[in-house]
């Protein structure tokens, strides 16, 4: 091992060095113009290039080692499991994180009502959440000609109980309809036809009393209350949404609270 470093060392003197040229120099210096270079700085400068020399040795050999491990088939196929974890690793830390983001935000639909009153009321149903099938059911407290529980809300566009709403999408529900007749003076008649719809199609329901304004003699129906809800499927994430209203003789308006209690 010491000679194969002491060659390496003089292979280096010979090719980095020179063959001490620099030395060399120092003595050409010296005759050309006559000033003495003392003997102390000849060997200072040998240690010193001896020294470099030695670092060059070294520096070869430590970047052979270098080499031989990088191109070891051991090394390599150490380094290649190395990025097999490291790839795998990631792939898991991203399916994680893929796994908490969904668990984060749930799926399925979100139904927002707004009720529309007035002579033809009606219950807009906006969806801000997945697509789903949405329907109504609603009860009627008063006096009808038919039916009054679990009758199915008519779709503005449709005649089936069910539509589909997709995210962002608002579809309308039909409730009913103030007839105004003025057909006999000088009475003025008002009655409420209560739509609904099933599987054999849509359905209307009058009130049993219609108000009659223009003498002593006339007097205004009684109020007539729905109760209804919103379903989806696959279920709403904001659970059934509620609604109500009352039919009033000159139009619809909401239900006062006292009664809204009691649903």
């Amino acid at each position: 091992m010491v000679r194969v470093w002491l060659r390496a060392v003089l292979r280096n003197w010979k090719k980095e060095l020179l063959g001490g040229a620099l030395i060399g120099a120092l003595a050409l210096i010296s005759d050309l113009t006559g000033i003495t270079v003392p003997p102390r700085i000849y060997e200072l400068a040998t240690v010193v290039l001896v020294f470099y020399a030695m670092y060059l040795a070294w520096r070869d050999e430590h970047q052979k080692v270098k080499q031989l491990e990088i191109d070891s088939p051991e090394l390599i196929d150490r380094r290649r499991h190395t990025q097999a974890l490291e790839e795998l690793t990631r792939e898991m830390r991203t399916q994680s994180l893929r796994a908490a983001t969904d668990a984060k935000i749930p799926s399925g639909p979100i139904a927002r009502l707004r009720i529309v009153y007035g002579n033809e009321p009606c219950v807009e149903v906006t969806n801000d959440g997945d697509a789903a099938e949405f329907w109504i059911t609603f009860d009627i407290d008063g006096l009808v000609s038919g039916e009054r529980s679990a009758l199915f809300g008519r779709w503005a566009h449709t005649d089936s109980p069910k539509t589909r709403i997709v995210k962002a999408q608002t579809c309308r529900i039909l409730l009913g309809k103030l007839d105004w007749d003025f057909r006999v003076q000088p009475w003025i008649a008002a009655q409420w036809h209560i739509y609904s719809t099933n599987e054999r199609g849509p359905k209307d329901t009058p009130a049993v009393y219609t108000s009659m304004w223009g003498s002593e003699m006339g007097g205004e129906a009684p109020d007539v209350i729905l109760y209804g809800s919103v379903f989806a499927d696959p279920d709403l994430r904001n659970g059934p949404q509620l609604f109500c209203l009352v039919l009033k003789a000159g139009g619809s308006c909401d239900v006062p609270t006292e009664k809204k209690e009691n649903v």
